[in-house]
């Protein structure tokens, strides 16, 4: 009997893997589909659906100060794991996207107050179906990443399928 492909083998892990309410599930991809960088990837998909009446993100930020009770969130479903599967096979020619459009982003900033690629941390894919609800985009995804250092910046480059939409930052 052969092995799972890498893809096969991570879809498993996510499905089973725990659900953490406040983050979703979670797992590494190997890093023979793909690094950022360099850096290892994870995979994170929250589940959580929007709370009515509340956009996406004021409705985490009311889980994560504890105002509202933090739901288990539900399974994955087909089109979660479809969604993560479309990426997983496709991040030969995704990240190569994320990197070339951090740089560019980062180049129109101030050079000084950001890390080098050798201290980004924590990359990983983000699948947010609460997000997907409230925009009508079931092929919305992101690869977040971070700097460590004084600034701590964190940046999300944001995908609608395999087509590149933005590239964001915080901090």
């Amino acid at each position: 009997m052969n092995a799972p492909s890498p893809v096969d083998a991570t879809l498993t892990a996510l499905r089973s893997s725990p659900a953490d309410p406040e983050d979703g599930r979670c797992v590494r991809v190997p890093a023979e589909l793909g690094t950022f960088f360099g850096r290892p990837l994870k995979l994170r998909l929250d589940t959580r659906p929007p709370e009515p009446g509340r956009g996406c993100l004021s409705t985490l930020a009311l889980w994560v100060v504890g105002r509202l009770p933090t739901p288990e969130p539900p399974p994955p479903s087909a089109a979660d794991l479809d969604l993560a599967r479309f990426v997983l096979t496709r991040l030969s020619d995704l990240l190569p996207q994320a990197e070339r459009a951090l740089f560019e982003r980062l180049a129109g900033e101030d050079a000084d107050g950001h890390a080098p690629p050798a201290e980004w941390v924590e990359p990983e894919i983000w699948i947010c179906r609460s997000l997907q609800t409230v925009t009508g985009r079931p092929q919305l995804w992101s690869l977040l990443t971070g700097e460590s250092g004084e600034y701590e910046l964190s940046y999300d480059i944001n995908f609608d399928g395999a087509e590149l939409r933005d590239v964001g930052a915080t901090g």
